[in-house]
């Protein structure tokens, strides 16, 4: 029967797991008793009432910058709780006896710094299988340290590093997954809780502690994975999740530890979304703009989501989805305000385009810019001048085209049917007024034309007044050619969408057919 899990073990699940092991810190064994316990904290509040900045380690594993005495006294109560001792004691190096610290050859080798030796110890006895396997839980113990120590340093690594690291990866793996299925393992952790003696701590503990331990030392992992993430690190936050996939405890437990770790990336989308969903905007462009800001403040956190979870996962297509409605949602209440930037809006649709996951969040967004594509079309044609595109149109200022088609003749009677109409093509009021200058223009070049043909014909019997005259028609040339507003001429509205169709129908300019 399942249980709910061992908490105390999750909650220190962390990169810094080994770091702030009260043993590692204080350099006391795991048989160490309350009078060591008490006489290392008394040292250490001598330290402390004295100002050493801190205290002696005697660990073989001394940590870089050492501990300072709050950090030392934080650890040194957490061997005055059973749960959380026997949690340090667990991910520590246990004698191949119970009772027998001082006596074993491997911790022995421990205390005067040879790792090598002590290593070399645990993987003769691992050899002989013993029943208990405590050779191969330090050993795993050994690995797991080495590992986080070259995650967490802080420092480039050496290619040797890199491969001494990348095998202490696969050796912690390895033997966890082993130590899991080992009953003689647990068994002598059982043995250790009855042999502590203490009414806080229970063998139900350790059933707990079992089932949980596959999804914490992933969960060690993906938190790797997240902080790199968090720090841009793509490279470096996909070889974490490889070493998590790549584990051998199953994509179920991948799955639960990758959940817990993401919880609070959820929660932060989540919070931003209802925010800005659920917020008051005093204008139109203050509703445009909030769109655009809740896309840009989980853009990254999306991203996360992105690399530790899988493709197909619900929760990462749920975390966008939510991202994506909630932008719509803003979006659409600024196009039903009468909000009229249209275009910024398509721009922002886009980007939702490219954010949501789920097939009906999917629906709903490309529905909804369908209508604001066309909405903005229609626009563009219909609510915004023809000729310079950028100005509203006035109602007194458009041009109207008179036009005839579906001609019909009928031969008995000689008769003729026809049907016309006049269309309006939106125009502003300056394009107007450019039109009327362009076709004044138009006039007196034409006369200043007629002008200079009659001078020249009658055979120029006063040479300087054809000059003049020519003068006056080049200056309008030049003027005519050099004006500032570039416009269509006004009769350049054969492509206006409702001419340009009905000319397709084989309608013609006019209000009738020929008479003839």
């Amino acid at each position: 029967m399942k249980t709910d899990g061992c908490e105390i073990l999750l909650e220190a699940a962390v990169p810094e797991i080994y770091r702030i092991n009260a043993f590692r810190i204080s350099g006391l064994n795991v048989n160490a008793s309350t009078r060591e316990i008490t006489s290392q904290l008394k040292k250490n509040q001598m330290f402390e009432k004295y100002g050493d900045v801190s205290a002696k380690q005697g660990s073989p594993f001394p940590i870089v910058p050492s501990p300072d005495t709050d950090q030392i006294r934080q650890a040194l109560h957490r061997l005055r709780d059973p749960e959380t001792r026997l949690l340090d004691e667990f991910f520590w190096f246990w004698p191949h006896n119970i009772g027998s610290y001082n006596s074993d050859a491997a911790l022995e080798c421990l205390s005067r710094n040879d790792i090598n030796s002590a290593e070399s110890t645990w993987i003769d006895y691992e050899a002989t299988v013993t029943e208990s396997n405590v050779s191969k839980h330090n050993l795993a113990v050994l690995s797991h340290l080495q590992a986080l120590d070259y995650e967490i340093n802080g420092k480039d690594l050496t290619e040797d590093e890199i491969q001494k690291r990348d095998e202490c990866w696969k050796n912690t793996f390895k033997r966890w997954k082993l130590l899991f299925d080992h009953e003689g393992f647990w068994s002598r952790l059982t043995a250790r809780v009855r042999q502590m003696n203490d009414p806080r701590l229970t063998t139900g503990f350790v059933r707990r502690l079992r089932e949980s331990l596959p999804s914490a030392i992933l969960q060690i992992n993906a938190t790797l994975a997240l902080n790199a993430a968090e720090k841009g690190d793509i490279v470096k936050a996909k070889r974490y999740m490889q070493l998590l996939h790549r584990s051998g405890f199953g994509n179920d437990e991948g799955l639960i530890a990758i959940k817990r770790v993401i919880e609070p990336v959820k929660n932060k989308i989540k919070i931003i979304c209802k925010s800005y969903v659920n917020d008051t905007y005093l204008d139109a462009q203050s509703k445009l703009n909030a769109s655009s800001k809740l896309i840009k403040q989980t853009k990254n956190l999306l991203k996360i989501l992105d690399i530790l979870l899988p493709g197909e996962s619900p929760l990462r297509e749920g975390a966008h989805d939510e991202v994506a409605l909630g932008a719509l949602n803003i979006i659409i209440s600024y196009v039903n305000g009468n909000g009229d930037n249209l275009e910024k809006v398509l721009k922002i649709l886009e980007e939702i385009t490219f954010i949501v996951l789920g097939e009906s969040a999917g629906s709903k967004v490309r529905m909804n810019q369908n209508i604001i594509q066309k909405n903005f079309e229609y626009n563009q044609i219909y609510n915004k001048c023809y000729y310079c595109k950028e100005n509203n149109p006035d109602d007194n200022s458009s041009v109207e085209v008179k036009m005839y088609g579906d001609v019909e003749k009928n031969y008995y009677s000689n008769q003729i049917t026809w049907r016309h109409l006049t269309v309006k093509v939106p125009r502003c009021l300056n394009c107007k007024k450019e039109h009327t200058k362009q076709n004044s223009i138009s006039w007196i070049g034409s006369i200043i034309s007629v002008i200079i043909g009659i001078s020249i014909g009658s055979a120029v019997s006063n040479f300087a007044a054809f000059l003049f005259i020519a003068g006056i028609g080049i200056a309008v040339s030049i003027s005519i050619g050099s004006s500032s507003v570039k416009i269509p001429k006004r009769s350049n509205y054969n492509e206006f969408p409702q001419i340009k169709e009905l000319l397709e129908k084989d309608w013609t300019w006019g209000e009738r057919p020929p008479t003839n």
